[in-house]
């Protein structure tokens, strides 16, 4: 079985987040001030200006570090860090004095409190984190493997499915940086396409963070009845940075049985992103591959519990040649079930009218074969 993904449209749902505060100075609220948020890893920035009672918002932001900070005539600049996270709004207020002279800007580093409620925080929903995907070991590389870590979920369904909240995993919806990757048809366990072949939509490489949500309130989340998978995708920075990796399995790793079948499992890639142009064009690519081999299931000539010889299978490949048919050798054969992954994506964070563009590519290639063999004979 193959398949394939490509770009589809982009679809409004909840794939980056949003910067919120108040400007204050000694007399009250500050219109009008100059509000710049800017990541120094792509060089993204914006600018927006507060409204008449001080408030300002930047959204459409990716996930990651932001330095904001914010300029008016007549008041001290000052400059605070903030980090956003997916589909949330992370709060800076700012309270500016007032400056009669030219002075350097003020950088003040400090962390928002994260209290047990908050009003952008609306639904039960867990984030998987950078460094949660990097840090967890992961047996086939496939990022919804730490799906299992949210409480309301479980792996107990008979296809080894997820549940949220008891839900069969069919009611499960898996969006990539906004575009839907779920298996309609609710075949394989991981709930993307292909995953009855083993196969997966994106390499865990390339896959930033995500978050896990059941029953949230936010009105740009829907269609699904038991877990919505929300992940985005890394992007390049101003910095060269790249990852070459291999993982792999045998049964040298288990024991020496005479039952335990030979198999192995290798997996490998490369993970590369940087600057075309500093603070200009940022590119990342992330192409992977896995090779599975694993001994059919069954009986064959030679092996134990075989009632048959290789003169036995013999026999019947001759006489159904007569036919016009082909047999087999009766031996035994290996299973393959080779993998692709292939994901790039273009930023250009900085154009012109206060805008950016994002071109993404993605890839997929899954092909398992099947074949066992009873006992009769």
């Amino acid at each position: 079985m193959a398949f394939a993904a490509a770009p589809m449209a982009l679809q409004a749902q909840a794939t980056t987040g949003s910067v919120n505060g108040t400007v204050t100075g000694p007399q009250g609220s500050v219109e009008n001030a100059q509000v710049t948020v800017r990541s120094a890893a792509t060089g993204f920035s914006r600018t927006v200006t507060t409204q008449t009672d001080g408030r300002y918002l930047v959204s459409g932001l990716e996930t990651g570090s932001y330095q904001v900070s914010v300029r008016r005539i007549g008041f001290a600049p000052q400059t605070r860090s903030a980090v956003v996270t997916l589909g949330q709004t992370t709060r800076i207020d700012f309270k500016i004095s007032t400056q009669v002279v030219q002075l350097e800007a003020v950088t003040v580093t400090g962390a928002s409190e994260t209290g047990l409620i908050s009003p952008t925080r609306t639904g039960v929903l867990t984030t998987v984190s950078d460094s949660t995907l990097r840090r967890l070991p992961s047996l086939d590389g496939n990022f919804t493997d730490f799906v299992a870590l949210t409480p309301q979920v479980s792996t107990t369904l008979p296809n080894g499915g997820l549940s949220g909240g008891g839900v069969n995993n069919r009611y499960n919806q898996v969006q990539i940086d906004g575009t839907n990757e779920t298996d309609m048809f609710g075949l394989g366990s991981t709930g993307q396409p292909g995953g009855q072949a083993n196969g997966k939509s994106i390499g865990i490489e390339a896959v930033k963070e995500y978050q896990v949500l059941l029953a949230p309130y936010d009105v740009r989340q829907g269609n699904f009845a038991g877990l919505l998978i929300n992940a985005v995708t890394k992007s390049g920075t101003n910095e060269l940075h790249g990852t070459v990796y291999g993982y792999g399995r045998n049964q040298n790793f288990t024991r020496s049985q005479t039952y335990i079948n030979d198999y192995s499992k290798y997996r490998y890639g490369v993970a590369v992103g940087g600057p075309i142009v500093k603070d200009k064009a940022l590119f990342f690519v992330n192409p992977e591959w896995t090779v599975y081999h694993t001994p059919a299931t069954g009986v064959y000539v030679g092996g134990p519990n075989t009632n048959f010889s290789a003169a036995d299978v013999a026999g019947v490949a001759q006489a159904l040649q007569s036919y016009g048919i082909t047999a087999g050798s009766g031996g035994a054969v290996t299973l393959q079930n080779p993998l692709t992954n292939v994901f790039a994506r273009l930023d250009f964070p900085d154009l012109p009218y206060n805008s950016s563009l994002v071109v993404r590519y993605n890839y997929g290639r899954a092909v398992d074969g099947a074949l066992g063999r009873s006992q009769g004979g």
